[in-house]
């Protein structure tokens, strides 16, 4: 059946006087019954994620970072918690002191000796991805870093290697290895 958009009101054709002037369907072609929708399945532990490699590789890049940053800003945070000390107008500024692009280009340059190669296949995966925006604070190269870190620790906490990402997050916060 043909609709027209610039009749309004009276089609031409014969057709039904109940579609608006911008084509929309008529509800007699809307199926009554529901349409079958792909579901992705409901996770039951967000804490705990075991995604495969493949579903990995087949995520963004920045959305893979996406996630590493809230993983290695909570990584910082904990950090900061548990060494105590600290007073809680002054927890805010440390961490983003640890989680600027700067410092976390300065750490990762400490880790890719340490990786493995699929760990180092997400961190190049990361650094050379493209944004499209750096911030003022950040030479293009930090930036790329720290997104190139940012991508490993969301890939290692999303296959569910959380020993992984500690291990190596304790590594670059050694005293000995401090800014």
């Amino acid at each position: 059946m043909i609709f027209r958009s610039s009749v309004v009101g009276a089609d031409t054709l014969g057709g039904p006087k109940n579609y608006n002037h911008r084509g929309a369907i008529p509800p007699f072609l809307i199926p009554d019954y529901p349409l079958p929708q792909k579901r992705r399945p409901v996770m039951e532990n967000y804490f705990s994620v075991r995604m495969d490699i493949a579903e990995i590789n087949q995520m963004t890049t920045l959305g893979l970072a996406h996630c590493g940053d809230a993983v290695f800003e909570l990584l910082v945070r904990s950090w900061l918690c548990t060494r105590g000390g600290v007073k809680a107008g002054q927890l805010h500024r440390q961490t983003v002191e640890y989680v600027s692009a700067g410092a976390q280009a300065k750490r990762c340059e400490r880790l890719l000796p340490l990786l493995t190669e699929q760990e180092t296949a997400w961190f190049k995966r990361g650094r050379n991805a493209h944004v499209n925006g750096v911030p003022k604070n950040a030479t293009r190269d930090e930036y790329g870093k720290a997104t190139g870190l940012e991508c490993l620790f969301g890939a290692l906490f999303l296959t569910g290697q959380a020993e992984r990402a500690n291990e190596l997050f304790n590594l670059t916060m050694e005293e000995s290895h401090a800014l």
